[in-house]
């Protein structure tokens, strides 16, 4: 938990998810209401080199009056993530104001003021250098939309989005009302991240933990055999490579097994903590992906030792589902495009393991 930020659960007014459980949607003016004072907090605790990392509707809290307060998530994090708090802010303030997650699209059909779209929006760009500041974004929320109290006890006219058709990154899909507070909860931030490539798409982003050693049933896994580690490997060697750590990556999504996806990666990698920690908070509410699949486009092999090659990787991800322990659809979310990386691979024990990724 992060020291710098309030337990949760001790905040009288409960949470903003369990506030989205019971009125499904805020109003445009509640949303501004909820998103600017966390913003402004954020930019104070940017400009002192902290960070928050686990912003979701479940670490939005409030005091009796209705006023917001962000408290502790469940990932410590040692260096601050300013572009990805923001993002993750904005998927809250969005799933406030529509009900469900971004489309990457199209506005979702409200009547909110366009201005307080188009902010939302540009919070949560692809390109974590296109998203404004936390103080900058807070001002052009506030300007966005009059800000009205957050109504905590007095539940008003049932908006459609939770427990009918939202638009849910490009697509309609139904959710069902059983399930809306696993939304509330903050799953739709949770696959807004796995969408966005938040560990194998952006790269030296915040410290997480170190890995736990992988236990003992998923060591002896199958994992990728050694190519030769120099210039004369063949493309064809290390593609077979990744497309396995992709696989594999993919199935520990598939079946909620922190520990297989631990194996991948050496045990001081800062993607394979924050990877295994999105994965562990899916599980805790009972979600697995399913159809989540990797297509590697090219590798190319730029330097090589005897334990460590650097890979030049094009990849793409297939369009996906999370689903509940009955396997219902909970949310869709969407083909991602390829993309290239640069992907750094250790060798223990005979098999390569992720060590770090970053932008190519």
């Amino acid at each position: 938990m992060d020291s710098d930020w309030p337990e949760p659960g001790l905040a009288p007014g409960g949470s903003l998810a369990a506030l989205l459980a019971r009125r499904g949607v805020l109003s445009p003016g509640e949303v501004v209401t909820v998103v600017a004072p966390l913003a402004q907090a954020l930019a104070v605790a940017h400009a002192a080199g902290r960070g928050h990392g686990a912003i979701a509707a479940d670490t939005v809290e409030f005091t009796a009056d209705g006023r917001p307060s962000l408290v502790a998530g469940g990932a410590t994090l040692s260096e601050p993530d300013p572009a990805g708090d923001v993002a993750a802010l904005a998927v809250v303030g969005w799933l406030a104001l529509t009900g469900g997650a971004p489309d990457g699209v199209e506005a979702a059909a409200t009547s909110a003021p366009a201005a307080l779209v188009e902010a939302l929006r540009s919070a949560m760009s692809a390109d974590p250098g296109e998203r404004p500041a936390a103080a900058l974004w807070a001002d052009q929320v506030l300007r966005a939309c009059a800000a009205e109290p957050v109504l905590l006890s007095v539940a008003p006219p049932r908006r459609e989005p939770v427990g009918g058709p939202v638009a849910v990154f490009g697509a309609e899909h139904r959710l069902p009302l059983r399930r809306a507070a696993l939304a509330g909860a903050g799953v739709l931030g949770l696959v807004m991240a796995v969408a966005l490539g938040i560990t194998w798409g952006r790269h030296g982003g915040p410290r997480a933990a170190a890995l736990p050693p992988p236990p003992a049933s998923t060591r002896n896994a199958s994992r990728p055999s050694l190519p030769a580690a120099s210039t004369e490997a063949s493309a064809a060697s290390w593609r077979r490579v990744v497309t396995r750590l992709e696989q594999q990556r993919m199935r520990a999504y598939a079946t909620g097994d922190p520990g297989l996806l631990a194996s991948l990666y050496d045990p001081a990698s800062r993607a394979g903590a924050r990877d295994v920690a999105m994965l562990r908070r899916l599980t805790r509410l009972g979600l697995r992906t399913r159809g989540f699949q990797p297509s590697v486009t090219a590798v190319v092999l730029q330097a090589a030792s005897a334990s460590r090659s650097v890979l030049r990787v094009e990849d793409a991800l297939s369009a996906y589902d999370v689903v509940d322990p009955h396997g219902d659809v909970v949310v869709h979310g969407p083909a991602r495009p390829a993309r290239t990386f640069v992907l750094v691979l250790v060798e223990q024990s005979g098999s390569w393991r992720i060590a770090t990724l970053r932008p190519a």
